[in-house]
């Protein structure tokens, strides 16, 4: 039966069901434990998607992904292998669409990415706590994985290939080895239609609503202020793209995976493909406009340049034309399944394959 993860099943102690990780009120946890607790359990980390602004535990729920598949595909492994799930709460950067949704604790990046490192170090840490992971019951340092969606999986990315050294944290840490307490990195990244790179981006010039207009990035400032995305320093955004911290990925530190759709039959990115794929150029003509964080032309060069540094990585990305030898998206109705199905049931194999602990 699948886990119900809301606030109200949470397995952490306590009446709130919650644990404080970092220095803000918005920097909790929430956990759901394994049915059958033992010693050196992997561990699901999940990161909420949203650009990194939805507040709330409502969101904190995996099936509030913005793919379905993720949650089904968790609730796929919690059945079948036991794992606990953990998921966690940021601190808020400002809000790019409304004065009225600027938390109080709203914080601008590196803001985001610091929580997630916060979380995972504050998890190691805690890996023997048995009030957290149940009677007899630990966690695996080395068996972590973070999954997301969109913003969520952005942040798992740059979780991966940060390294601890470029952090407030690890600064102490450079004359010597670091222990498992120290990193942050998780040993394995799921996750669907994450942001590679900023520094191509563009925001629509004709979007009314939502966060993407303006010229604003709610990731670096908020509607208010006077700067904008087009003439943000390219070096701020390179910082909260994955693309630009590749050189630091060890080969053997992380496995990863990750999803995108087929190319745009329409729309302003129609015409946007992994040919086009030019970090440090702004892509703002239509019809091959980089306007949708989401677009596939970013899972190709992702996936080659991981698979160049001799990472583990497998990647869905495109159909049959664009990627006629690689897992395409159109695998999923030649196998008699809906995308949702076939991309859940390929992250559970996937998972399967690190050949971490079954508990059941």
């Amino acid at each position: 039966m699948p886990v119900v993860t809301t606030r109200a099943t949470s397995s952490f102690p306590g009446t709130s069901g919650r644990v404080y990780y970092g220095d803000n009120e918005d920097e909790h946890l929430f956990g759901w434990n394994s049915a059958s607790p033992q010693k050196d359990m992997p561990l699901i980390v999940y990161i909420k998607p949203g650009d990194t602004f939805n507040m709330g535990e409502r969101i904190m729920d995996p099936h509030t992904s913005s793919s379905p598949a993720l949650g089904d595909a968790i609730d796929t492994i919690s059945d079948t292998l036991g794992w606990p799930i953990v998921s966690l709460e940021i601190r808020p950067p400002y809000s790019s669409s409304s004065p009225r949704r600027e938390p109080f604790g709203k914080r601008p990046w590196p803001g985001q990415i610091l929580s997630v490192m916060k979380a995972m170090r504050f998890l190691r840490r805690n890996r023997k706590n048995t009030a957290l992971w149940g009677a007899n019951g630990s966690i695996s340092p080395q068996n972590i994985v973070l999954m997301g969606s969109s913003s969520g999986n952005t942040l798992s990315l740059l979780a991966a290939c940060i390294p601890p050294q470029a952090t407030p944290f690890g600064r102490g840490t450079q004359l010597g080895a670091l222990n498992d307490d120290e990193d942050h990195r998780p040993d394995a990244v799921a996750g669907f239609i994450g942001q590679i790179d900023w520094t191509q981006f563009a925001l629509d010039p004709a979007q009314t609503s939502g966060p993407f207009r303006f010229d604003k990035r709610q990731y670096f400032f908020g509607l208010n202020s006077t700067l904008t995305n087009t003439a943000l320093a390219e070096q701020v955004k390179r910082s909260a793209s994955p693309w630009w911290w590749l050189n630091y990925v060890e080969p053997d530190r992380t496995r990863f995976w990750g999803s995108w759709g087929p190319r745009p039959e329409s729309g302003k990115g129609r015409d946007l493909t992994p040919a086009l794929w030019s970090p440090g150029t702004i892509q703002n003509v239509e019809p091959a406009a980089f306007y949708d964080p989401h677009h596939y032309f970013q899972a190709d060069p992702w996936d080659k340049a991981l698979r160049a540094r001799g990472v583990k990585v497998r990647t869905i990305w495109g159909d049959k034309n664009d990627n006629s030898q690689g897992v395409n998206n159109d695998l999923a109705a030649a196998q008699g399944l809906s995308e949702n199905a076939f991309k859940t049931q390929d992250l559970v194999r996937w998972v399967n394959a690190l050949g971490w602990k079954r508990l059941l």
